[in-house]
């Protein structure tokens, strides 16, 4: 298990499953019931940020990489929470292990907020 000593407790938001009406198939519903959860020492690291504008909005969208336990439970379209701000999983959460050892390393998360 990674332990990042400088990491930083993030509070994870999953919506409750609905059933969809059209197709009968269970899908992310409203963010209420919400399903939460704590994830300890997460390492945020800087990715990327872009300016997009257009005749109405400019928008700055920010991309990080969070990096936590190889077991956290994450999934895309999960909402994290932490002293780096609110962020939303983009994608699904890649789960890494050593190739000579077996250690269980990590799991990076890519996370996006987007102001504006």
């Amino acid at each position: 298990m990674v332990t990042f000593r400088h990491g930083e407790t993030m509070i994870r938001d999953r919506r409750g499953e609905v059933i969809d009406p059209y197709s009968g198939l269970m899908v992310a519903g409203d963010w209420d019931p919400t399903l939460t959860a704590t994830i300890e020492n997460v390492a945020v690291a800087p990715s990327t940020s872009v300016l997009v504008s257009d005749a109405t909005r400019t928008q700055i969208i920010t991309s990080v990489s969070a990096y936590a336990d190889y077991h956290a439970d994450v999934r895309p379209g999960d909402r994290l929470t932490g002293p780096s701000g609110v962020w939303l999983a983009e994608g699904e959460p890649a789960r890494w292990r050593s190739p000579y050892t077996g250690r269980e390393e990590g799991l990076e998360i890519r996370i996006e907020r987007v102001d504006g």
